[in-house]
């Protein structure tokens, strides 16, 4: 192995573990396909709730985020089980239902899955970070991970035991294919899925790829590969499209920034791919650590609102070293830069992909800081004097530690998320924030 190989290894061995590093995997594989009554705390509603508590080595650890479907169905990814799975979260009265949909076994099936998707009949896609036929090794998991498909059974379920089947679409081979995916897949208007990992490709950076529907199956191909620098590297965040069929997105690593954070390798960048011909062009929106106060390594994917404005968050950087929330508006054909906010000094990691409301209210979390250092749930409100900063949440670890991954925001302004560790087993928790 060169050094150079050595070095990109390094590196997405360093951007998979920031997800891991205040945890350890189980070692218990449960078999068992369950499904869990929750009941609603009774009384009058409350700003913040725990709507479920994963329990001690068994039902789910680590959960990932969430995404819901039509019906108002949440579903998320969860690491427990050795290997990991795929849960349901619904309402039920007034309470709410969890359900264990899916275990991966490890190779050749997936290990370590990162996030789902919901497609239009009801189907759940996804990737797994590690698992699947290629040779990689990465921890305890062997494979250079899959994109896979859950379906629900044919028929209504009559009993608590109703996995749904999976079935692997691609399993990734590494360099120069490309390894490790992280984030959930993205589906444009004529059901081609586009995703990212971060590591491989031909330079080891990562890259982007693209599934097409074709006969019955599916047709894999890599976008593009990542160079490091000037171009960047190793994405982990999912993409974004607009109408036009341009895709964007973050990588976490290279660029021209030169942060000392960033250690030498740039500190992240924001990109877009527009359609060329038969190929895709390439185009550096902002390099980070450039200015010194504009953040470093953006993790999650971006929002594009209805304007065509394209917001995200770094995971610090800031003038006060905390995450930054930035935005590129659309200018002449082009993009202008700016932060629109730098969160306090100890508010960090934030790895949520932001949501908006009606009002152009943006939502989002950190991994750390707040009151007790467990982690937040923040509010940007615009106004003509700039951006209003409210913490809606600090976590105090009994009731989460760690929020990261999708939210949703429902139609009545209600925001739901994940925190992957703390809670009363200190295995996740699931919460609602009301308006």
């Amino acid at each position: 192995m060169t050094s150079r190989t050595q070095g990109q290894e390094q590196n997405a061995a360093w951007t998979y573990d920031i997800k891991l590093r205040r945890a350890t995997f189980a070692l218990v594989l449960v078999l068992a396909f369950t499904t869990v009554l929750v009941v609603a705390p009774s009384g009058c509603a409350q700003t913040f709730q725990v709507l479920y508590n994963f329990p001690s080595y068994g039902e789910g650890w680590g959960p990932g985020g969430l995404v819901a479907d039509r019906a108002g169905n949440f579903y998320g990814v969860m690491g427990q089980g050795l290997y990991g799975g795929v849960f349901k979260f619904s309402r039920e009265g007034t309470g709410w239902i969890f359900s264990d949909l899916y275990r991966f076994q490890g190779a050749p099936d997936g290990s370590d899955p990162t996030g789902i998707v919901v497609a239009s009949d009801g189907s759940l896609y996804g990737v797994a970070g590690s698992g699947g036929t290629g040779p990689c090794e990465r921890d305890t998991y062997s494979g250079c991970g899959i994109v896979f498909r859950l379906q629900p059974p044919a028929t209504p379920c009559k009993s608590i035991r109703c996995p749904w089947t999976e079935t692997i679409l691609y399993s990734f081979q590494g360099t120069p294919d490309l390894q490790y995916p992280g984030a959930e897949p993205t589906f444009d208007q004529v059901g081609n899925l586009y995703g990212t990992a971060s590591a491989g490709g031909t330079s080891g950076n990562g890259g982007v790829f693209r599934m097409a529907p074709s006969q019955g199956g599916w047709t894999y191909g890599i976008m593009y590969s990542f160079n490091g620098t000037p171009d960047g590297a190793n994405p982990e965040g999912s993409v974004t499209l607009d109408q036009a069929g341009n895709v964007y997105g973050p990588t976490f690593w290279g660029g021209t920034g030169s942060l000392p954070g960033c250690e030498g390798h740039g500190c992240g960048t924001v990109y877009q791919l527009s359609p060329s011909g038969s190929g895709w062009t390439e185009a550096v929106l902002h390099s980070f650590g450039t200015t010194g106060s504009d953040g470093e390594a953006p993790f999650a994917g971006l929002l594009r609102d209805s304007a065509g404005n394209l917001y995200g968050t770094t995971v610090g950087g800031g003038s006060n070293n905390g995450s930054t929330v930035f935005e590129f508006s659309p200018s002449n054909g082009s993009f202008t830069f700016s932060v629109l906010y730098t969160l306090p000094s100890n508010d960090t990691y934030s790895e949520s992909r932001l949501v908006m409301d009606p009002a152009g209210n943006l939502y989002g979390t950190t991994v750390e800081g707040g009151m007790y250092g467990y982690g937040t749930v923040f509010k940007l409100s615009p106004g003509s004097g700039g951006w209003t900063f409210t913490d809606l949440h600090d976590f105090d670890f009994h009731d989460g530690f760690g929020p990261a991954g999708d939210l949703v925001l429902d139609a009545g302004g209600n925001l739901y998320g994940t925190a992957y560790e703390g809670g009363t087993n200190n295995e996740g928790v699931i919460w609602e924030i009301t308006p």
